[in-house]
């Protein structure tokens, strides 16, 4: 681990958490009747993390039940679609919960899932051909994110997510979202006891 230059500051878990790479997060399979937050605790206890799930647990209004990962139906259907497609070509890349993480992520946005066909095969994900230029603010912190599970860049930093006007509050949810795909597979997303949550968008401040 390098440097902390926030050490003794309100950011330094973020900091920490920021140097573990999500793809070395410890897999687990999901156990029968565990909630949403329950969940959400066990994925951030691998990066020794609290302040993030104090903050997920304020946006999904306290409620100790699944919360729809999906930011909508959607986002649901095209990361549904997919899945099914490769699964049923026996596709590799679905069969590692880091490119299942990082599909979560890039079918949440529709600019970038426009591209899936030229970024995605049967074997990898490759984010070289991926054009983030949109009028979406969301594009570069969603790309962001998606680099953040596959190579561990760190672009996106989590003070970005801790700052409101930097990045909504449904893209915080998102990627952490991921972080629990990244953990448990498909397996919370199958669920058909979770509810649509409500989250408040933030405006960003310009």
């Amino acid at each position: 681990m390098g440097k902390l230059f926030l050490q003794h500051t309100c950011l330094a878990e973020f900091e920490i958490m920021m140097q573990m790479v999500p793809r070395y997060i410890r897999k687990e399979t999901m156990p029968e009747n565990i909630t949403y937050l329950e969940m959400l605790h066990r994925t951030v206890n691998d990066y020794q993390i609290r302040g993030l799930y104090k903050k997920i647990k304020k946006l999904t209004e306290g409620g100790d039940e699944y919360v729809m990962l999906f930011i909508n139906t959607n986002h649901k259907n095209r990361f549904n679609n997919f899945y099914k497609h490769a699964e049923k070509r026996n596709w590799n890349v679905i069969k590692s919960n880091r490119n299942l993480a990082a599909l979560f992520l890039l079918s949440g946005n529709e600019h970038l899932w426009k591209q899936i066909k030229s970024i995605v095969d049967e074997d990898t994900i490759d984010l070289k051909q991926v054009d983030i230029h949109s009028s979406n603010e969301e594009v570069y912190d969603v790309y962001q994110a998606v680099r953040f599970i596959l190579y561990g860049a760190k672009n996106l930093t989590l003070e970005d997510l801790a700052e409101p006007e930097i990045i909504e509050d449904d893209i915080v949810l998102l990627i952490t979202n991921s972080f629990i795909v990244n953990k448990y597979g498909v397996a919370p997303l199958e669920n058909p006891h979770m509810r649509k949550r409500k989250v408040n968008r933030n405006v960003r401040k310009s």
